[in-house]
């Protein structure tokens, strides 16, 4: 949709020095990221963005696709430090959004790099509360996702963080070796002990020293407990936590997955359609989990295997025909891994030192790419179909979200790209819809975690969708 028609003039842009640089800091064009949520429960989803270097910005949805930047009055700008991922949770269940952000980089800062609680005062307001809660995490992090993992009815958090030590990121000998705990650098579990959080990393068996982008949550096994999946960045492996159901975790990602993907980046999971049942997930390797109880890589058959320089991706049901369907965030604002600008570091090695950081980063070649929509084949297979959506626009893309923006039943999308303005995408789906509003507790008052299936034609058609809170980010 036109920026003028949504009042939404929300750029990214990331500004490189001498001293702070994609050389020494490999994630400068990760992006930032945006959630999706009623903070002010006028049953209209507005929507939070994340500036690795600028302000964040908050807009209030007023109908029709007009929005409102309230960001200064609503005291959420954060405009200091290095940010990346956000999710909104009712946190403290008092039936209003709040909104957790992270913060990484600030290599030489660790105050700078506390992630934030924006607590909402239901007035149009908000209040930084993140070291109150206990989850004032300083380390390198990503993204937040909220479950219950011990099944004590409240939303516990798990919290990834990555390694900052870039120059050791294909030294898989290096990496094994080091059986030191680096607390900055390793994921992170909370959890929730009512009016604050407890790290409970060390007792849960999560530790790690990977270079950890994203995460995705669900009951990989169905076997009604959730589980966690990790994906790392280089040549580190994924993770897949298994929940053992007694408050630890064990990885078993080697008994699960027969193949898992180098340089993983983005993941999303959901429950198997048209049938209930398995649960698969997406990574850039995508992924199926079959009868024999593990997952087998079917990304190939499935035509969604190269999607160039991707990030986030998002598995629903965009065209409402019952059937999942992929989207998947693209673009890099500079190849870092170019063979000819490898060969010219090498070439240049010893007059590096003396160039000008802008004369070094010309020669990295530089090309806006477009986003990937797949349409769900009902058979395993899906299509291209970016030209065909509307969706074709070259822009280097990182965070997206989906929500119902104007409550027409099918789910429109935001993305928050490199440099260019925010991308929102009206969708004009025409097709029947059940809108459900779920009611939990007063422990977690938005059922996060509760299943819905709705059954067709005697079952022969069952379609399962299970509600978890995490909507990838920078990621």
């Amino acid at each position: 949709m036109d920026n003028e028609k949504t009042n939404i003039h929300f750029t990214n842009p990331v500004k490189e020095t001498q001293d702070f640089h994609v050389l020494n800091y490999y994630y400068m064009y990760n992006g930032g990221g945006v959630a999706i949520a009623d903070i002010d429960n006028d049953g209209l989803q507005d929507v939070y963005f994340t500036s690795n270097q600028q302000s964040n910005k908050l807009y209030l949805n007023k109908g029709d696709f007009k929005f409102e930047d309230i960001t200064n009055k609503a005291s959420v700008s954060d405009s200091e430090g290095w940010t990346t991922g956000v999710n909104m949770i009712d946190i403290n269940n008092d039936g209003w959004m709040d909104i957790y952000v992270c913060k990484s980089a600030s290599l030489n800062n660790d105050l700078l790099r506390r992630n934030k609680l924006f607590i909402n005062q239901k007035n149009g307001t908000f209040k930084e509360e993140a070291q109150k809660w206990g989850i004032d995490d300083d380390g390198f992090s990503v993204q937040s996702y909220f479950f219950d993992y011990d099944k004590d009815g409240d939303l516990d958090m798990y919290l990834i963080n990555h390694r900052a030590d870039f120059l050791n990121s294909i030294n898989l000998k290096t990496i094994i070796e080091d059986k030191a705990f680096y607390p900055q650098t390793s994921d992170h579990l909370y959890r929730n002990d009512g009016s604050k959080f407890t790290d409970v990393t060390m007792s849960s068996g999560i530790m790690n020293k990977e270079f950890s982008l994203s995460a995705s949550i669900g009951d990989y096994n169905n076997d009604g407990w959730l589980y966690v999946f990790v994906a790392n960045d280089f040549i580190t492996p994924d993770k897949l936590y298994i929940n053992n159901k007694n408050g630890t975790f064990s990885n078993q990602i080697d008994t699960q997955f027969k193949h898992i993907s180098y340089s993983s980046m983005g993941v999303a999971s959901t429950s198997s359609t048209p049938r209930a049942g398995s649960t698969e997930q997406t990574t850039s390797a995508g992924s199926k989990r079959p009868s024999a109880g593990f997952f087998t890589d079917i990304a190939q058959i499935a035509g969604v295997s190269k999607t160039d320089w991707s990030w986030a991706p998002l598995i629903a049901d965009f065209d409402a025909d019952g059937y999942k369907d992929v989207f998947v965030t693209n673009g890099i604002k500079r190849e870092i891994a170019n063979q000819d600008f490898g060969n010219f570091l090498d070439e240049k090695q010893d007059s590096l030192q003396f160039m000008p950081i802008e004369k070094v980063l010309s020669k990295m070649p530089s090309e806006k790419l477009q986003n990937y929509a797949f349409k769900n084949n009902k058979d395993l297979t899906f299509k291209k179909v970016m030209q065909e959506w509307g969706l074709d626009m070259a822009v280097n893309s990182n965070g997206v979200a989906y929500g119902d923006l104007d409550n027409d039943g099918d789910l429109d999308l935001v993305v928050n790209n490199l440099e260019d303005e925010a991308s929102i995408y009206k969708n004009n789906t025409i097709n029947n819809y059940i809108n459900i509003k779920l009611v939990g507790d007063s422990k977690n008052m938005n059922a996060i975690g509760s299943k819905v299936k709705v059954a067709l034609n005697k079952i022969k058609n069952c379609f399962c969708l299970e509600v978890i809170n995490h909507r990838f980010l920078q990621y």
